[in-house]
């Protein structure tokens, strides 16, 4: 892994820093941050000419298709960007075709931003939201969806990772007991692309939602929707902006309009250009310079170490099974509040997060890390002495 200690000089981020905290926002490449200045500094300079910036920023957002087209194993016009994963699912919900009292199923989300979206078109639509939770592996969880699906569920939506354990879930089975059932599933690859590989080239996934800001280091606001072509006339479009036309002249003013012929039509308003700018470069770097084998086989060998040293800590509660891990681990200490650690362990120079539930602590893991930060983590929570030897904290 020599190559793996060179490419994490590019990542200033890592230099002061133990940072064990991708899950919430993944480091910047340098390539990334000067390619956000220099396009910031372009636009200063020329002035924000609409030929110029309207021909530029296509070129950018096709360029973005495929390098997640590559990475996701499907093909550049099944994909849509968006401002993130809540983005990605809301285009989904409102492009559907929904009656009050019919269902959705959902499973391993837990951040607000997922969570929002199908509270909101519950409250507006009238729909049933129906949680699945007590899965005790992946089989279970099969076995829950296939037991919970009624004539009257339209959409399931599935984590890749679940939000708390840190679990990597058979999304690829839940698809095909929907496909059996005639229930489209949508996965939620939140805290699974970029950590965790996922072929969706055979189409277990109605779509599969991306956020751009965690494995993908990618700047804060963008992400993806990547929907099947079946998909493509059944949804409606939701917000639909000017990169939803088929060409920018494909609209009237008499209500006329083309929208473009694949992905592209669920498309909004364009971002300032940087921001994608920015995006581009993390994925050129983390697939050309690093490559994803790499970058996946060192998510994976990272949380397998820490998982083995956590073992000797009789202290902490791991959650993450190591047979079903992706890049992070989630754990809690006896007699401590994880809130409380995570500002402990900041202090200390080594930055977690916490699960949405407040209740554990998060340790993910990206390329830029190495072994020492394992070794800070541990040793870190061996001196983190158990405040009451009784109970766990939450239990």
């Amino acid at each position: 892994m020599a190559y793996a200690e060179h490419l994490r000089r590019y990542f200033p981020a890592v230099r002061g820093v133990t940072y064990l905290n991708t899950a919430y926002a993944g480091a910047l490449p340098e390539a990334s941050v000067s390619a956000m200045q220099a396009a910031h500094a372009q636009a200063g300079e020329e002035g924000r000419l609409e030929v110029v910036q309207t021909s530029r920023l296509a070129v950018i957002r096709q360029q973005l298709r495929e390098h997640l087209a590559h990475l996701l194993h499907t093909n550049p016009s099944t994909i849509a960007l968006t401002t993130g994963a809540a983005h990605a699912l809301s285009l989904v919900l409102w492009g559907l075709t929904m009656q009050p009292g019919e269902e959705i199923l959902y499973a391993g989300l837990g951040d607000p931003d997922l969570l929002l979206p199908l509270y909101t078109f519950r409250q507006r639509s009238g729909v049933v939201i129906r949680h699945l939770t007590g899965f005790a592996d992946g089989d279970a969880l099969v076995a829950q969806v296939k037991e919970a699906l009624t004539q009257r569920t339209r959409l399931v939506v599935v984590a890749q990772v679940d939000h708390r354990s840190g679990r990597r879930l058979p999304v690829e089975a839940v698809g095909e007991v929907c496909r059996a059932r005639g229930v489209p599933l949508v996965v939620d690859g939140t805290y699974g692309a970029g950590a965790d590989p996922v072929d969706l080239a055979g189409g277990f996934a109605m779509a599969y939602l991306v956020d751009g800001r965690r494995w993908l280091c990618g700047p804060f606001g963008v992400g993806a929707l990547v929907i099947q072509p079946g998909w493509w006339s059944a949804l409606q479009p939701a917000w639909a902006g000017e990169p939803a036309l088929a060409e920018p002249a494909a609209i009237d003013a008499w209500g006329g309009f083309l929208l473009a012929p694949d992905a592209r039509r669920f498309e909004g308003a364009a971002l300032e250009p940087a921001v994608w700018t920015g995006w581009l470069e993390s994925l050129r770097f983390l697939r050309g310079q690093a490559g994803w084998d790499l970058v996946f086989t060192r998510v994976m060998g990272l949380t397998g170490e820490a998982l083995d040293g956590l073992l000797d800590l009789a202290h902490v509660r791991v959650w993450t099974p190591r047979d079903a891990r992706a890049g992070m681990i989630a754990l809690e200490v006896a007699g401590h509040r994880a809130n409380a650690l995570a500002e402990a362990a900041r202090s200390r120079g080594i930055d977690l997060g916490v699960t949405p539930d407040g209740r554990g602590l998060r340790v993910s893991f990206g390329l830029y890390n190495h072994s020492e930060d394992v070794a800070r983590l541990l040793k870190w929570l061996a001196e983190t002495k158990p405040e009451s030897p009784s109970k766990p904290a939450g239990d």
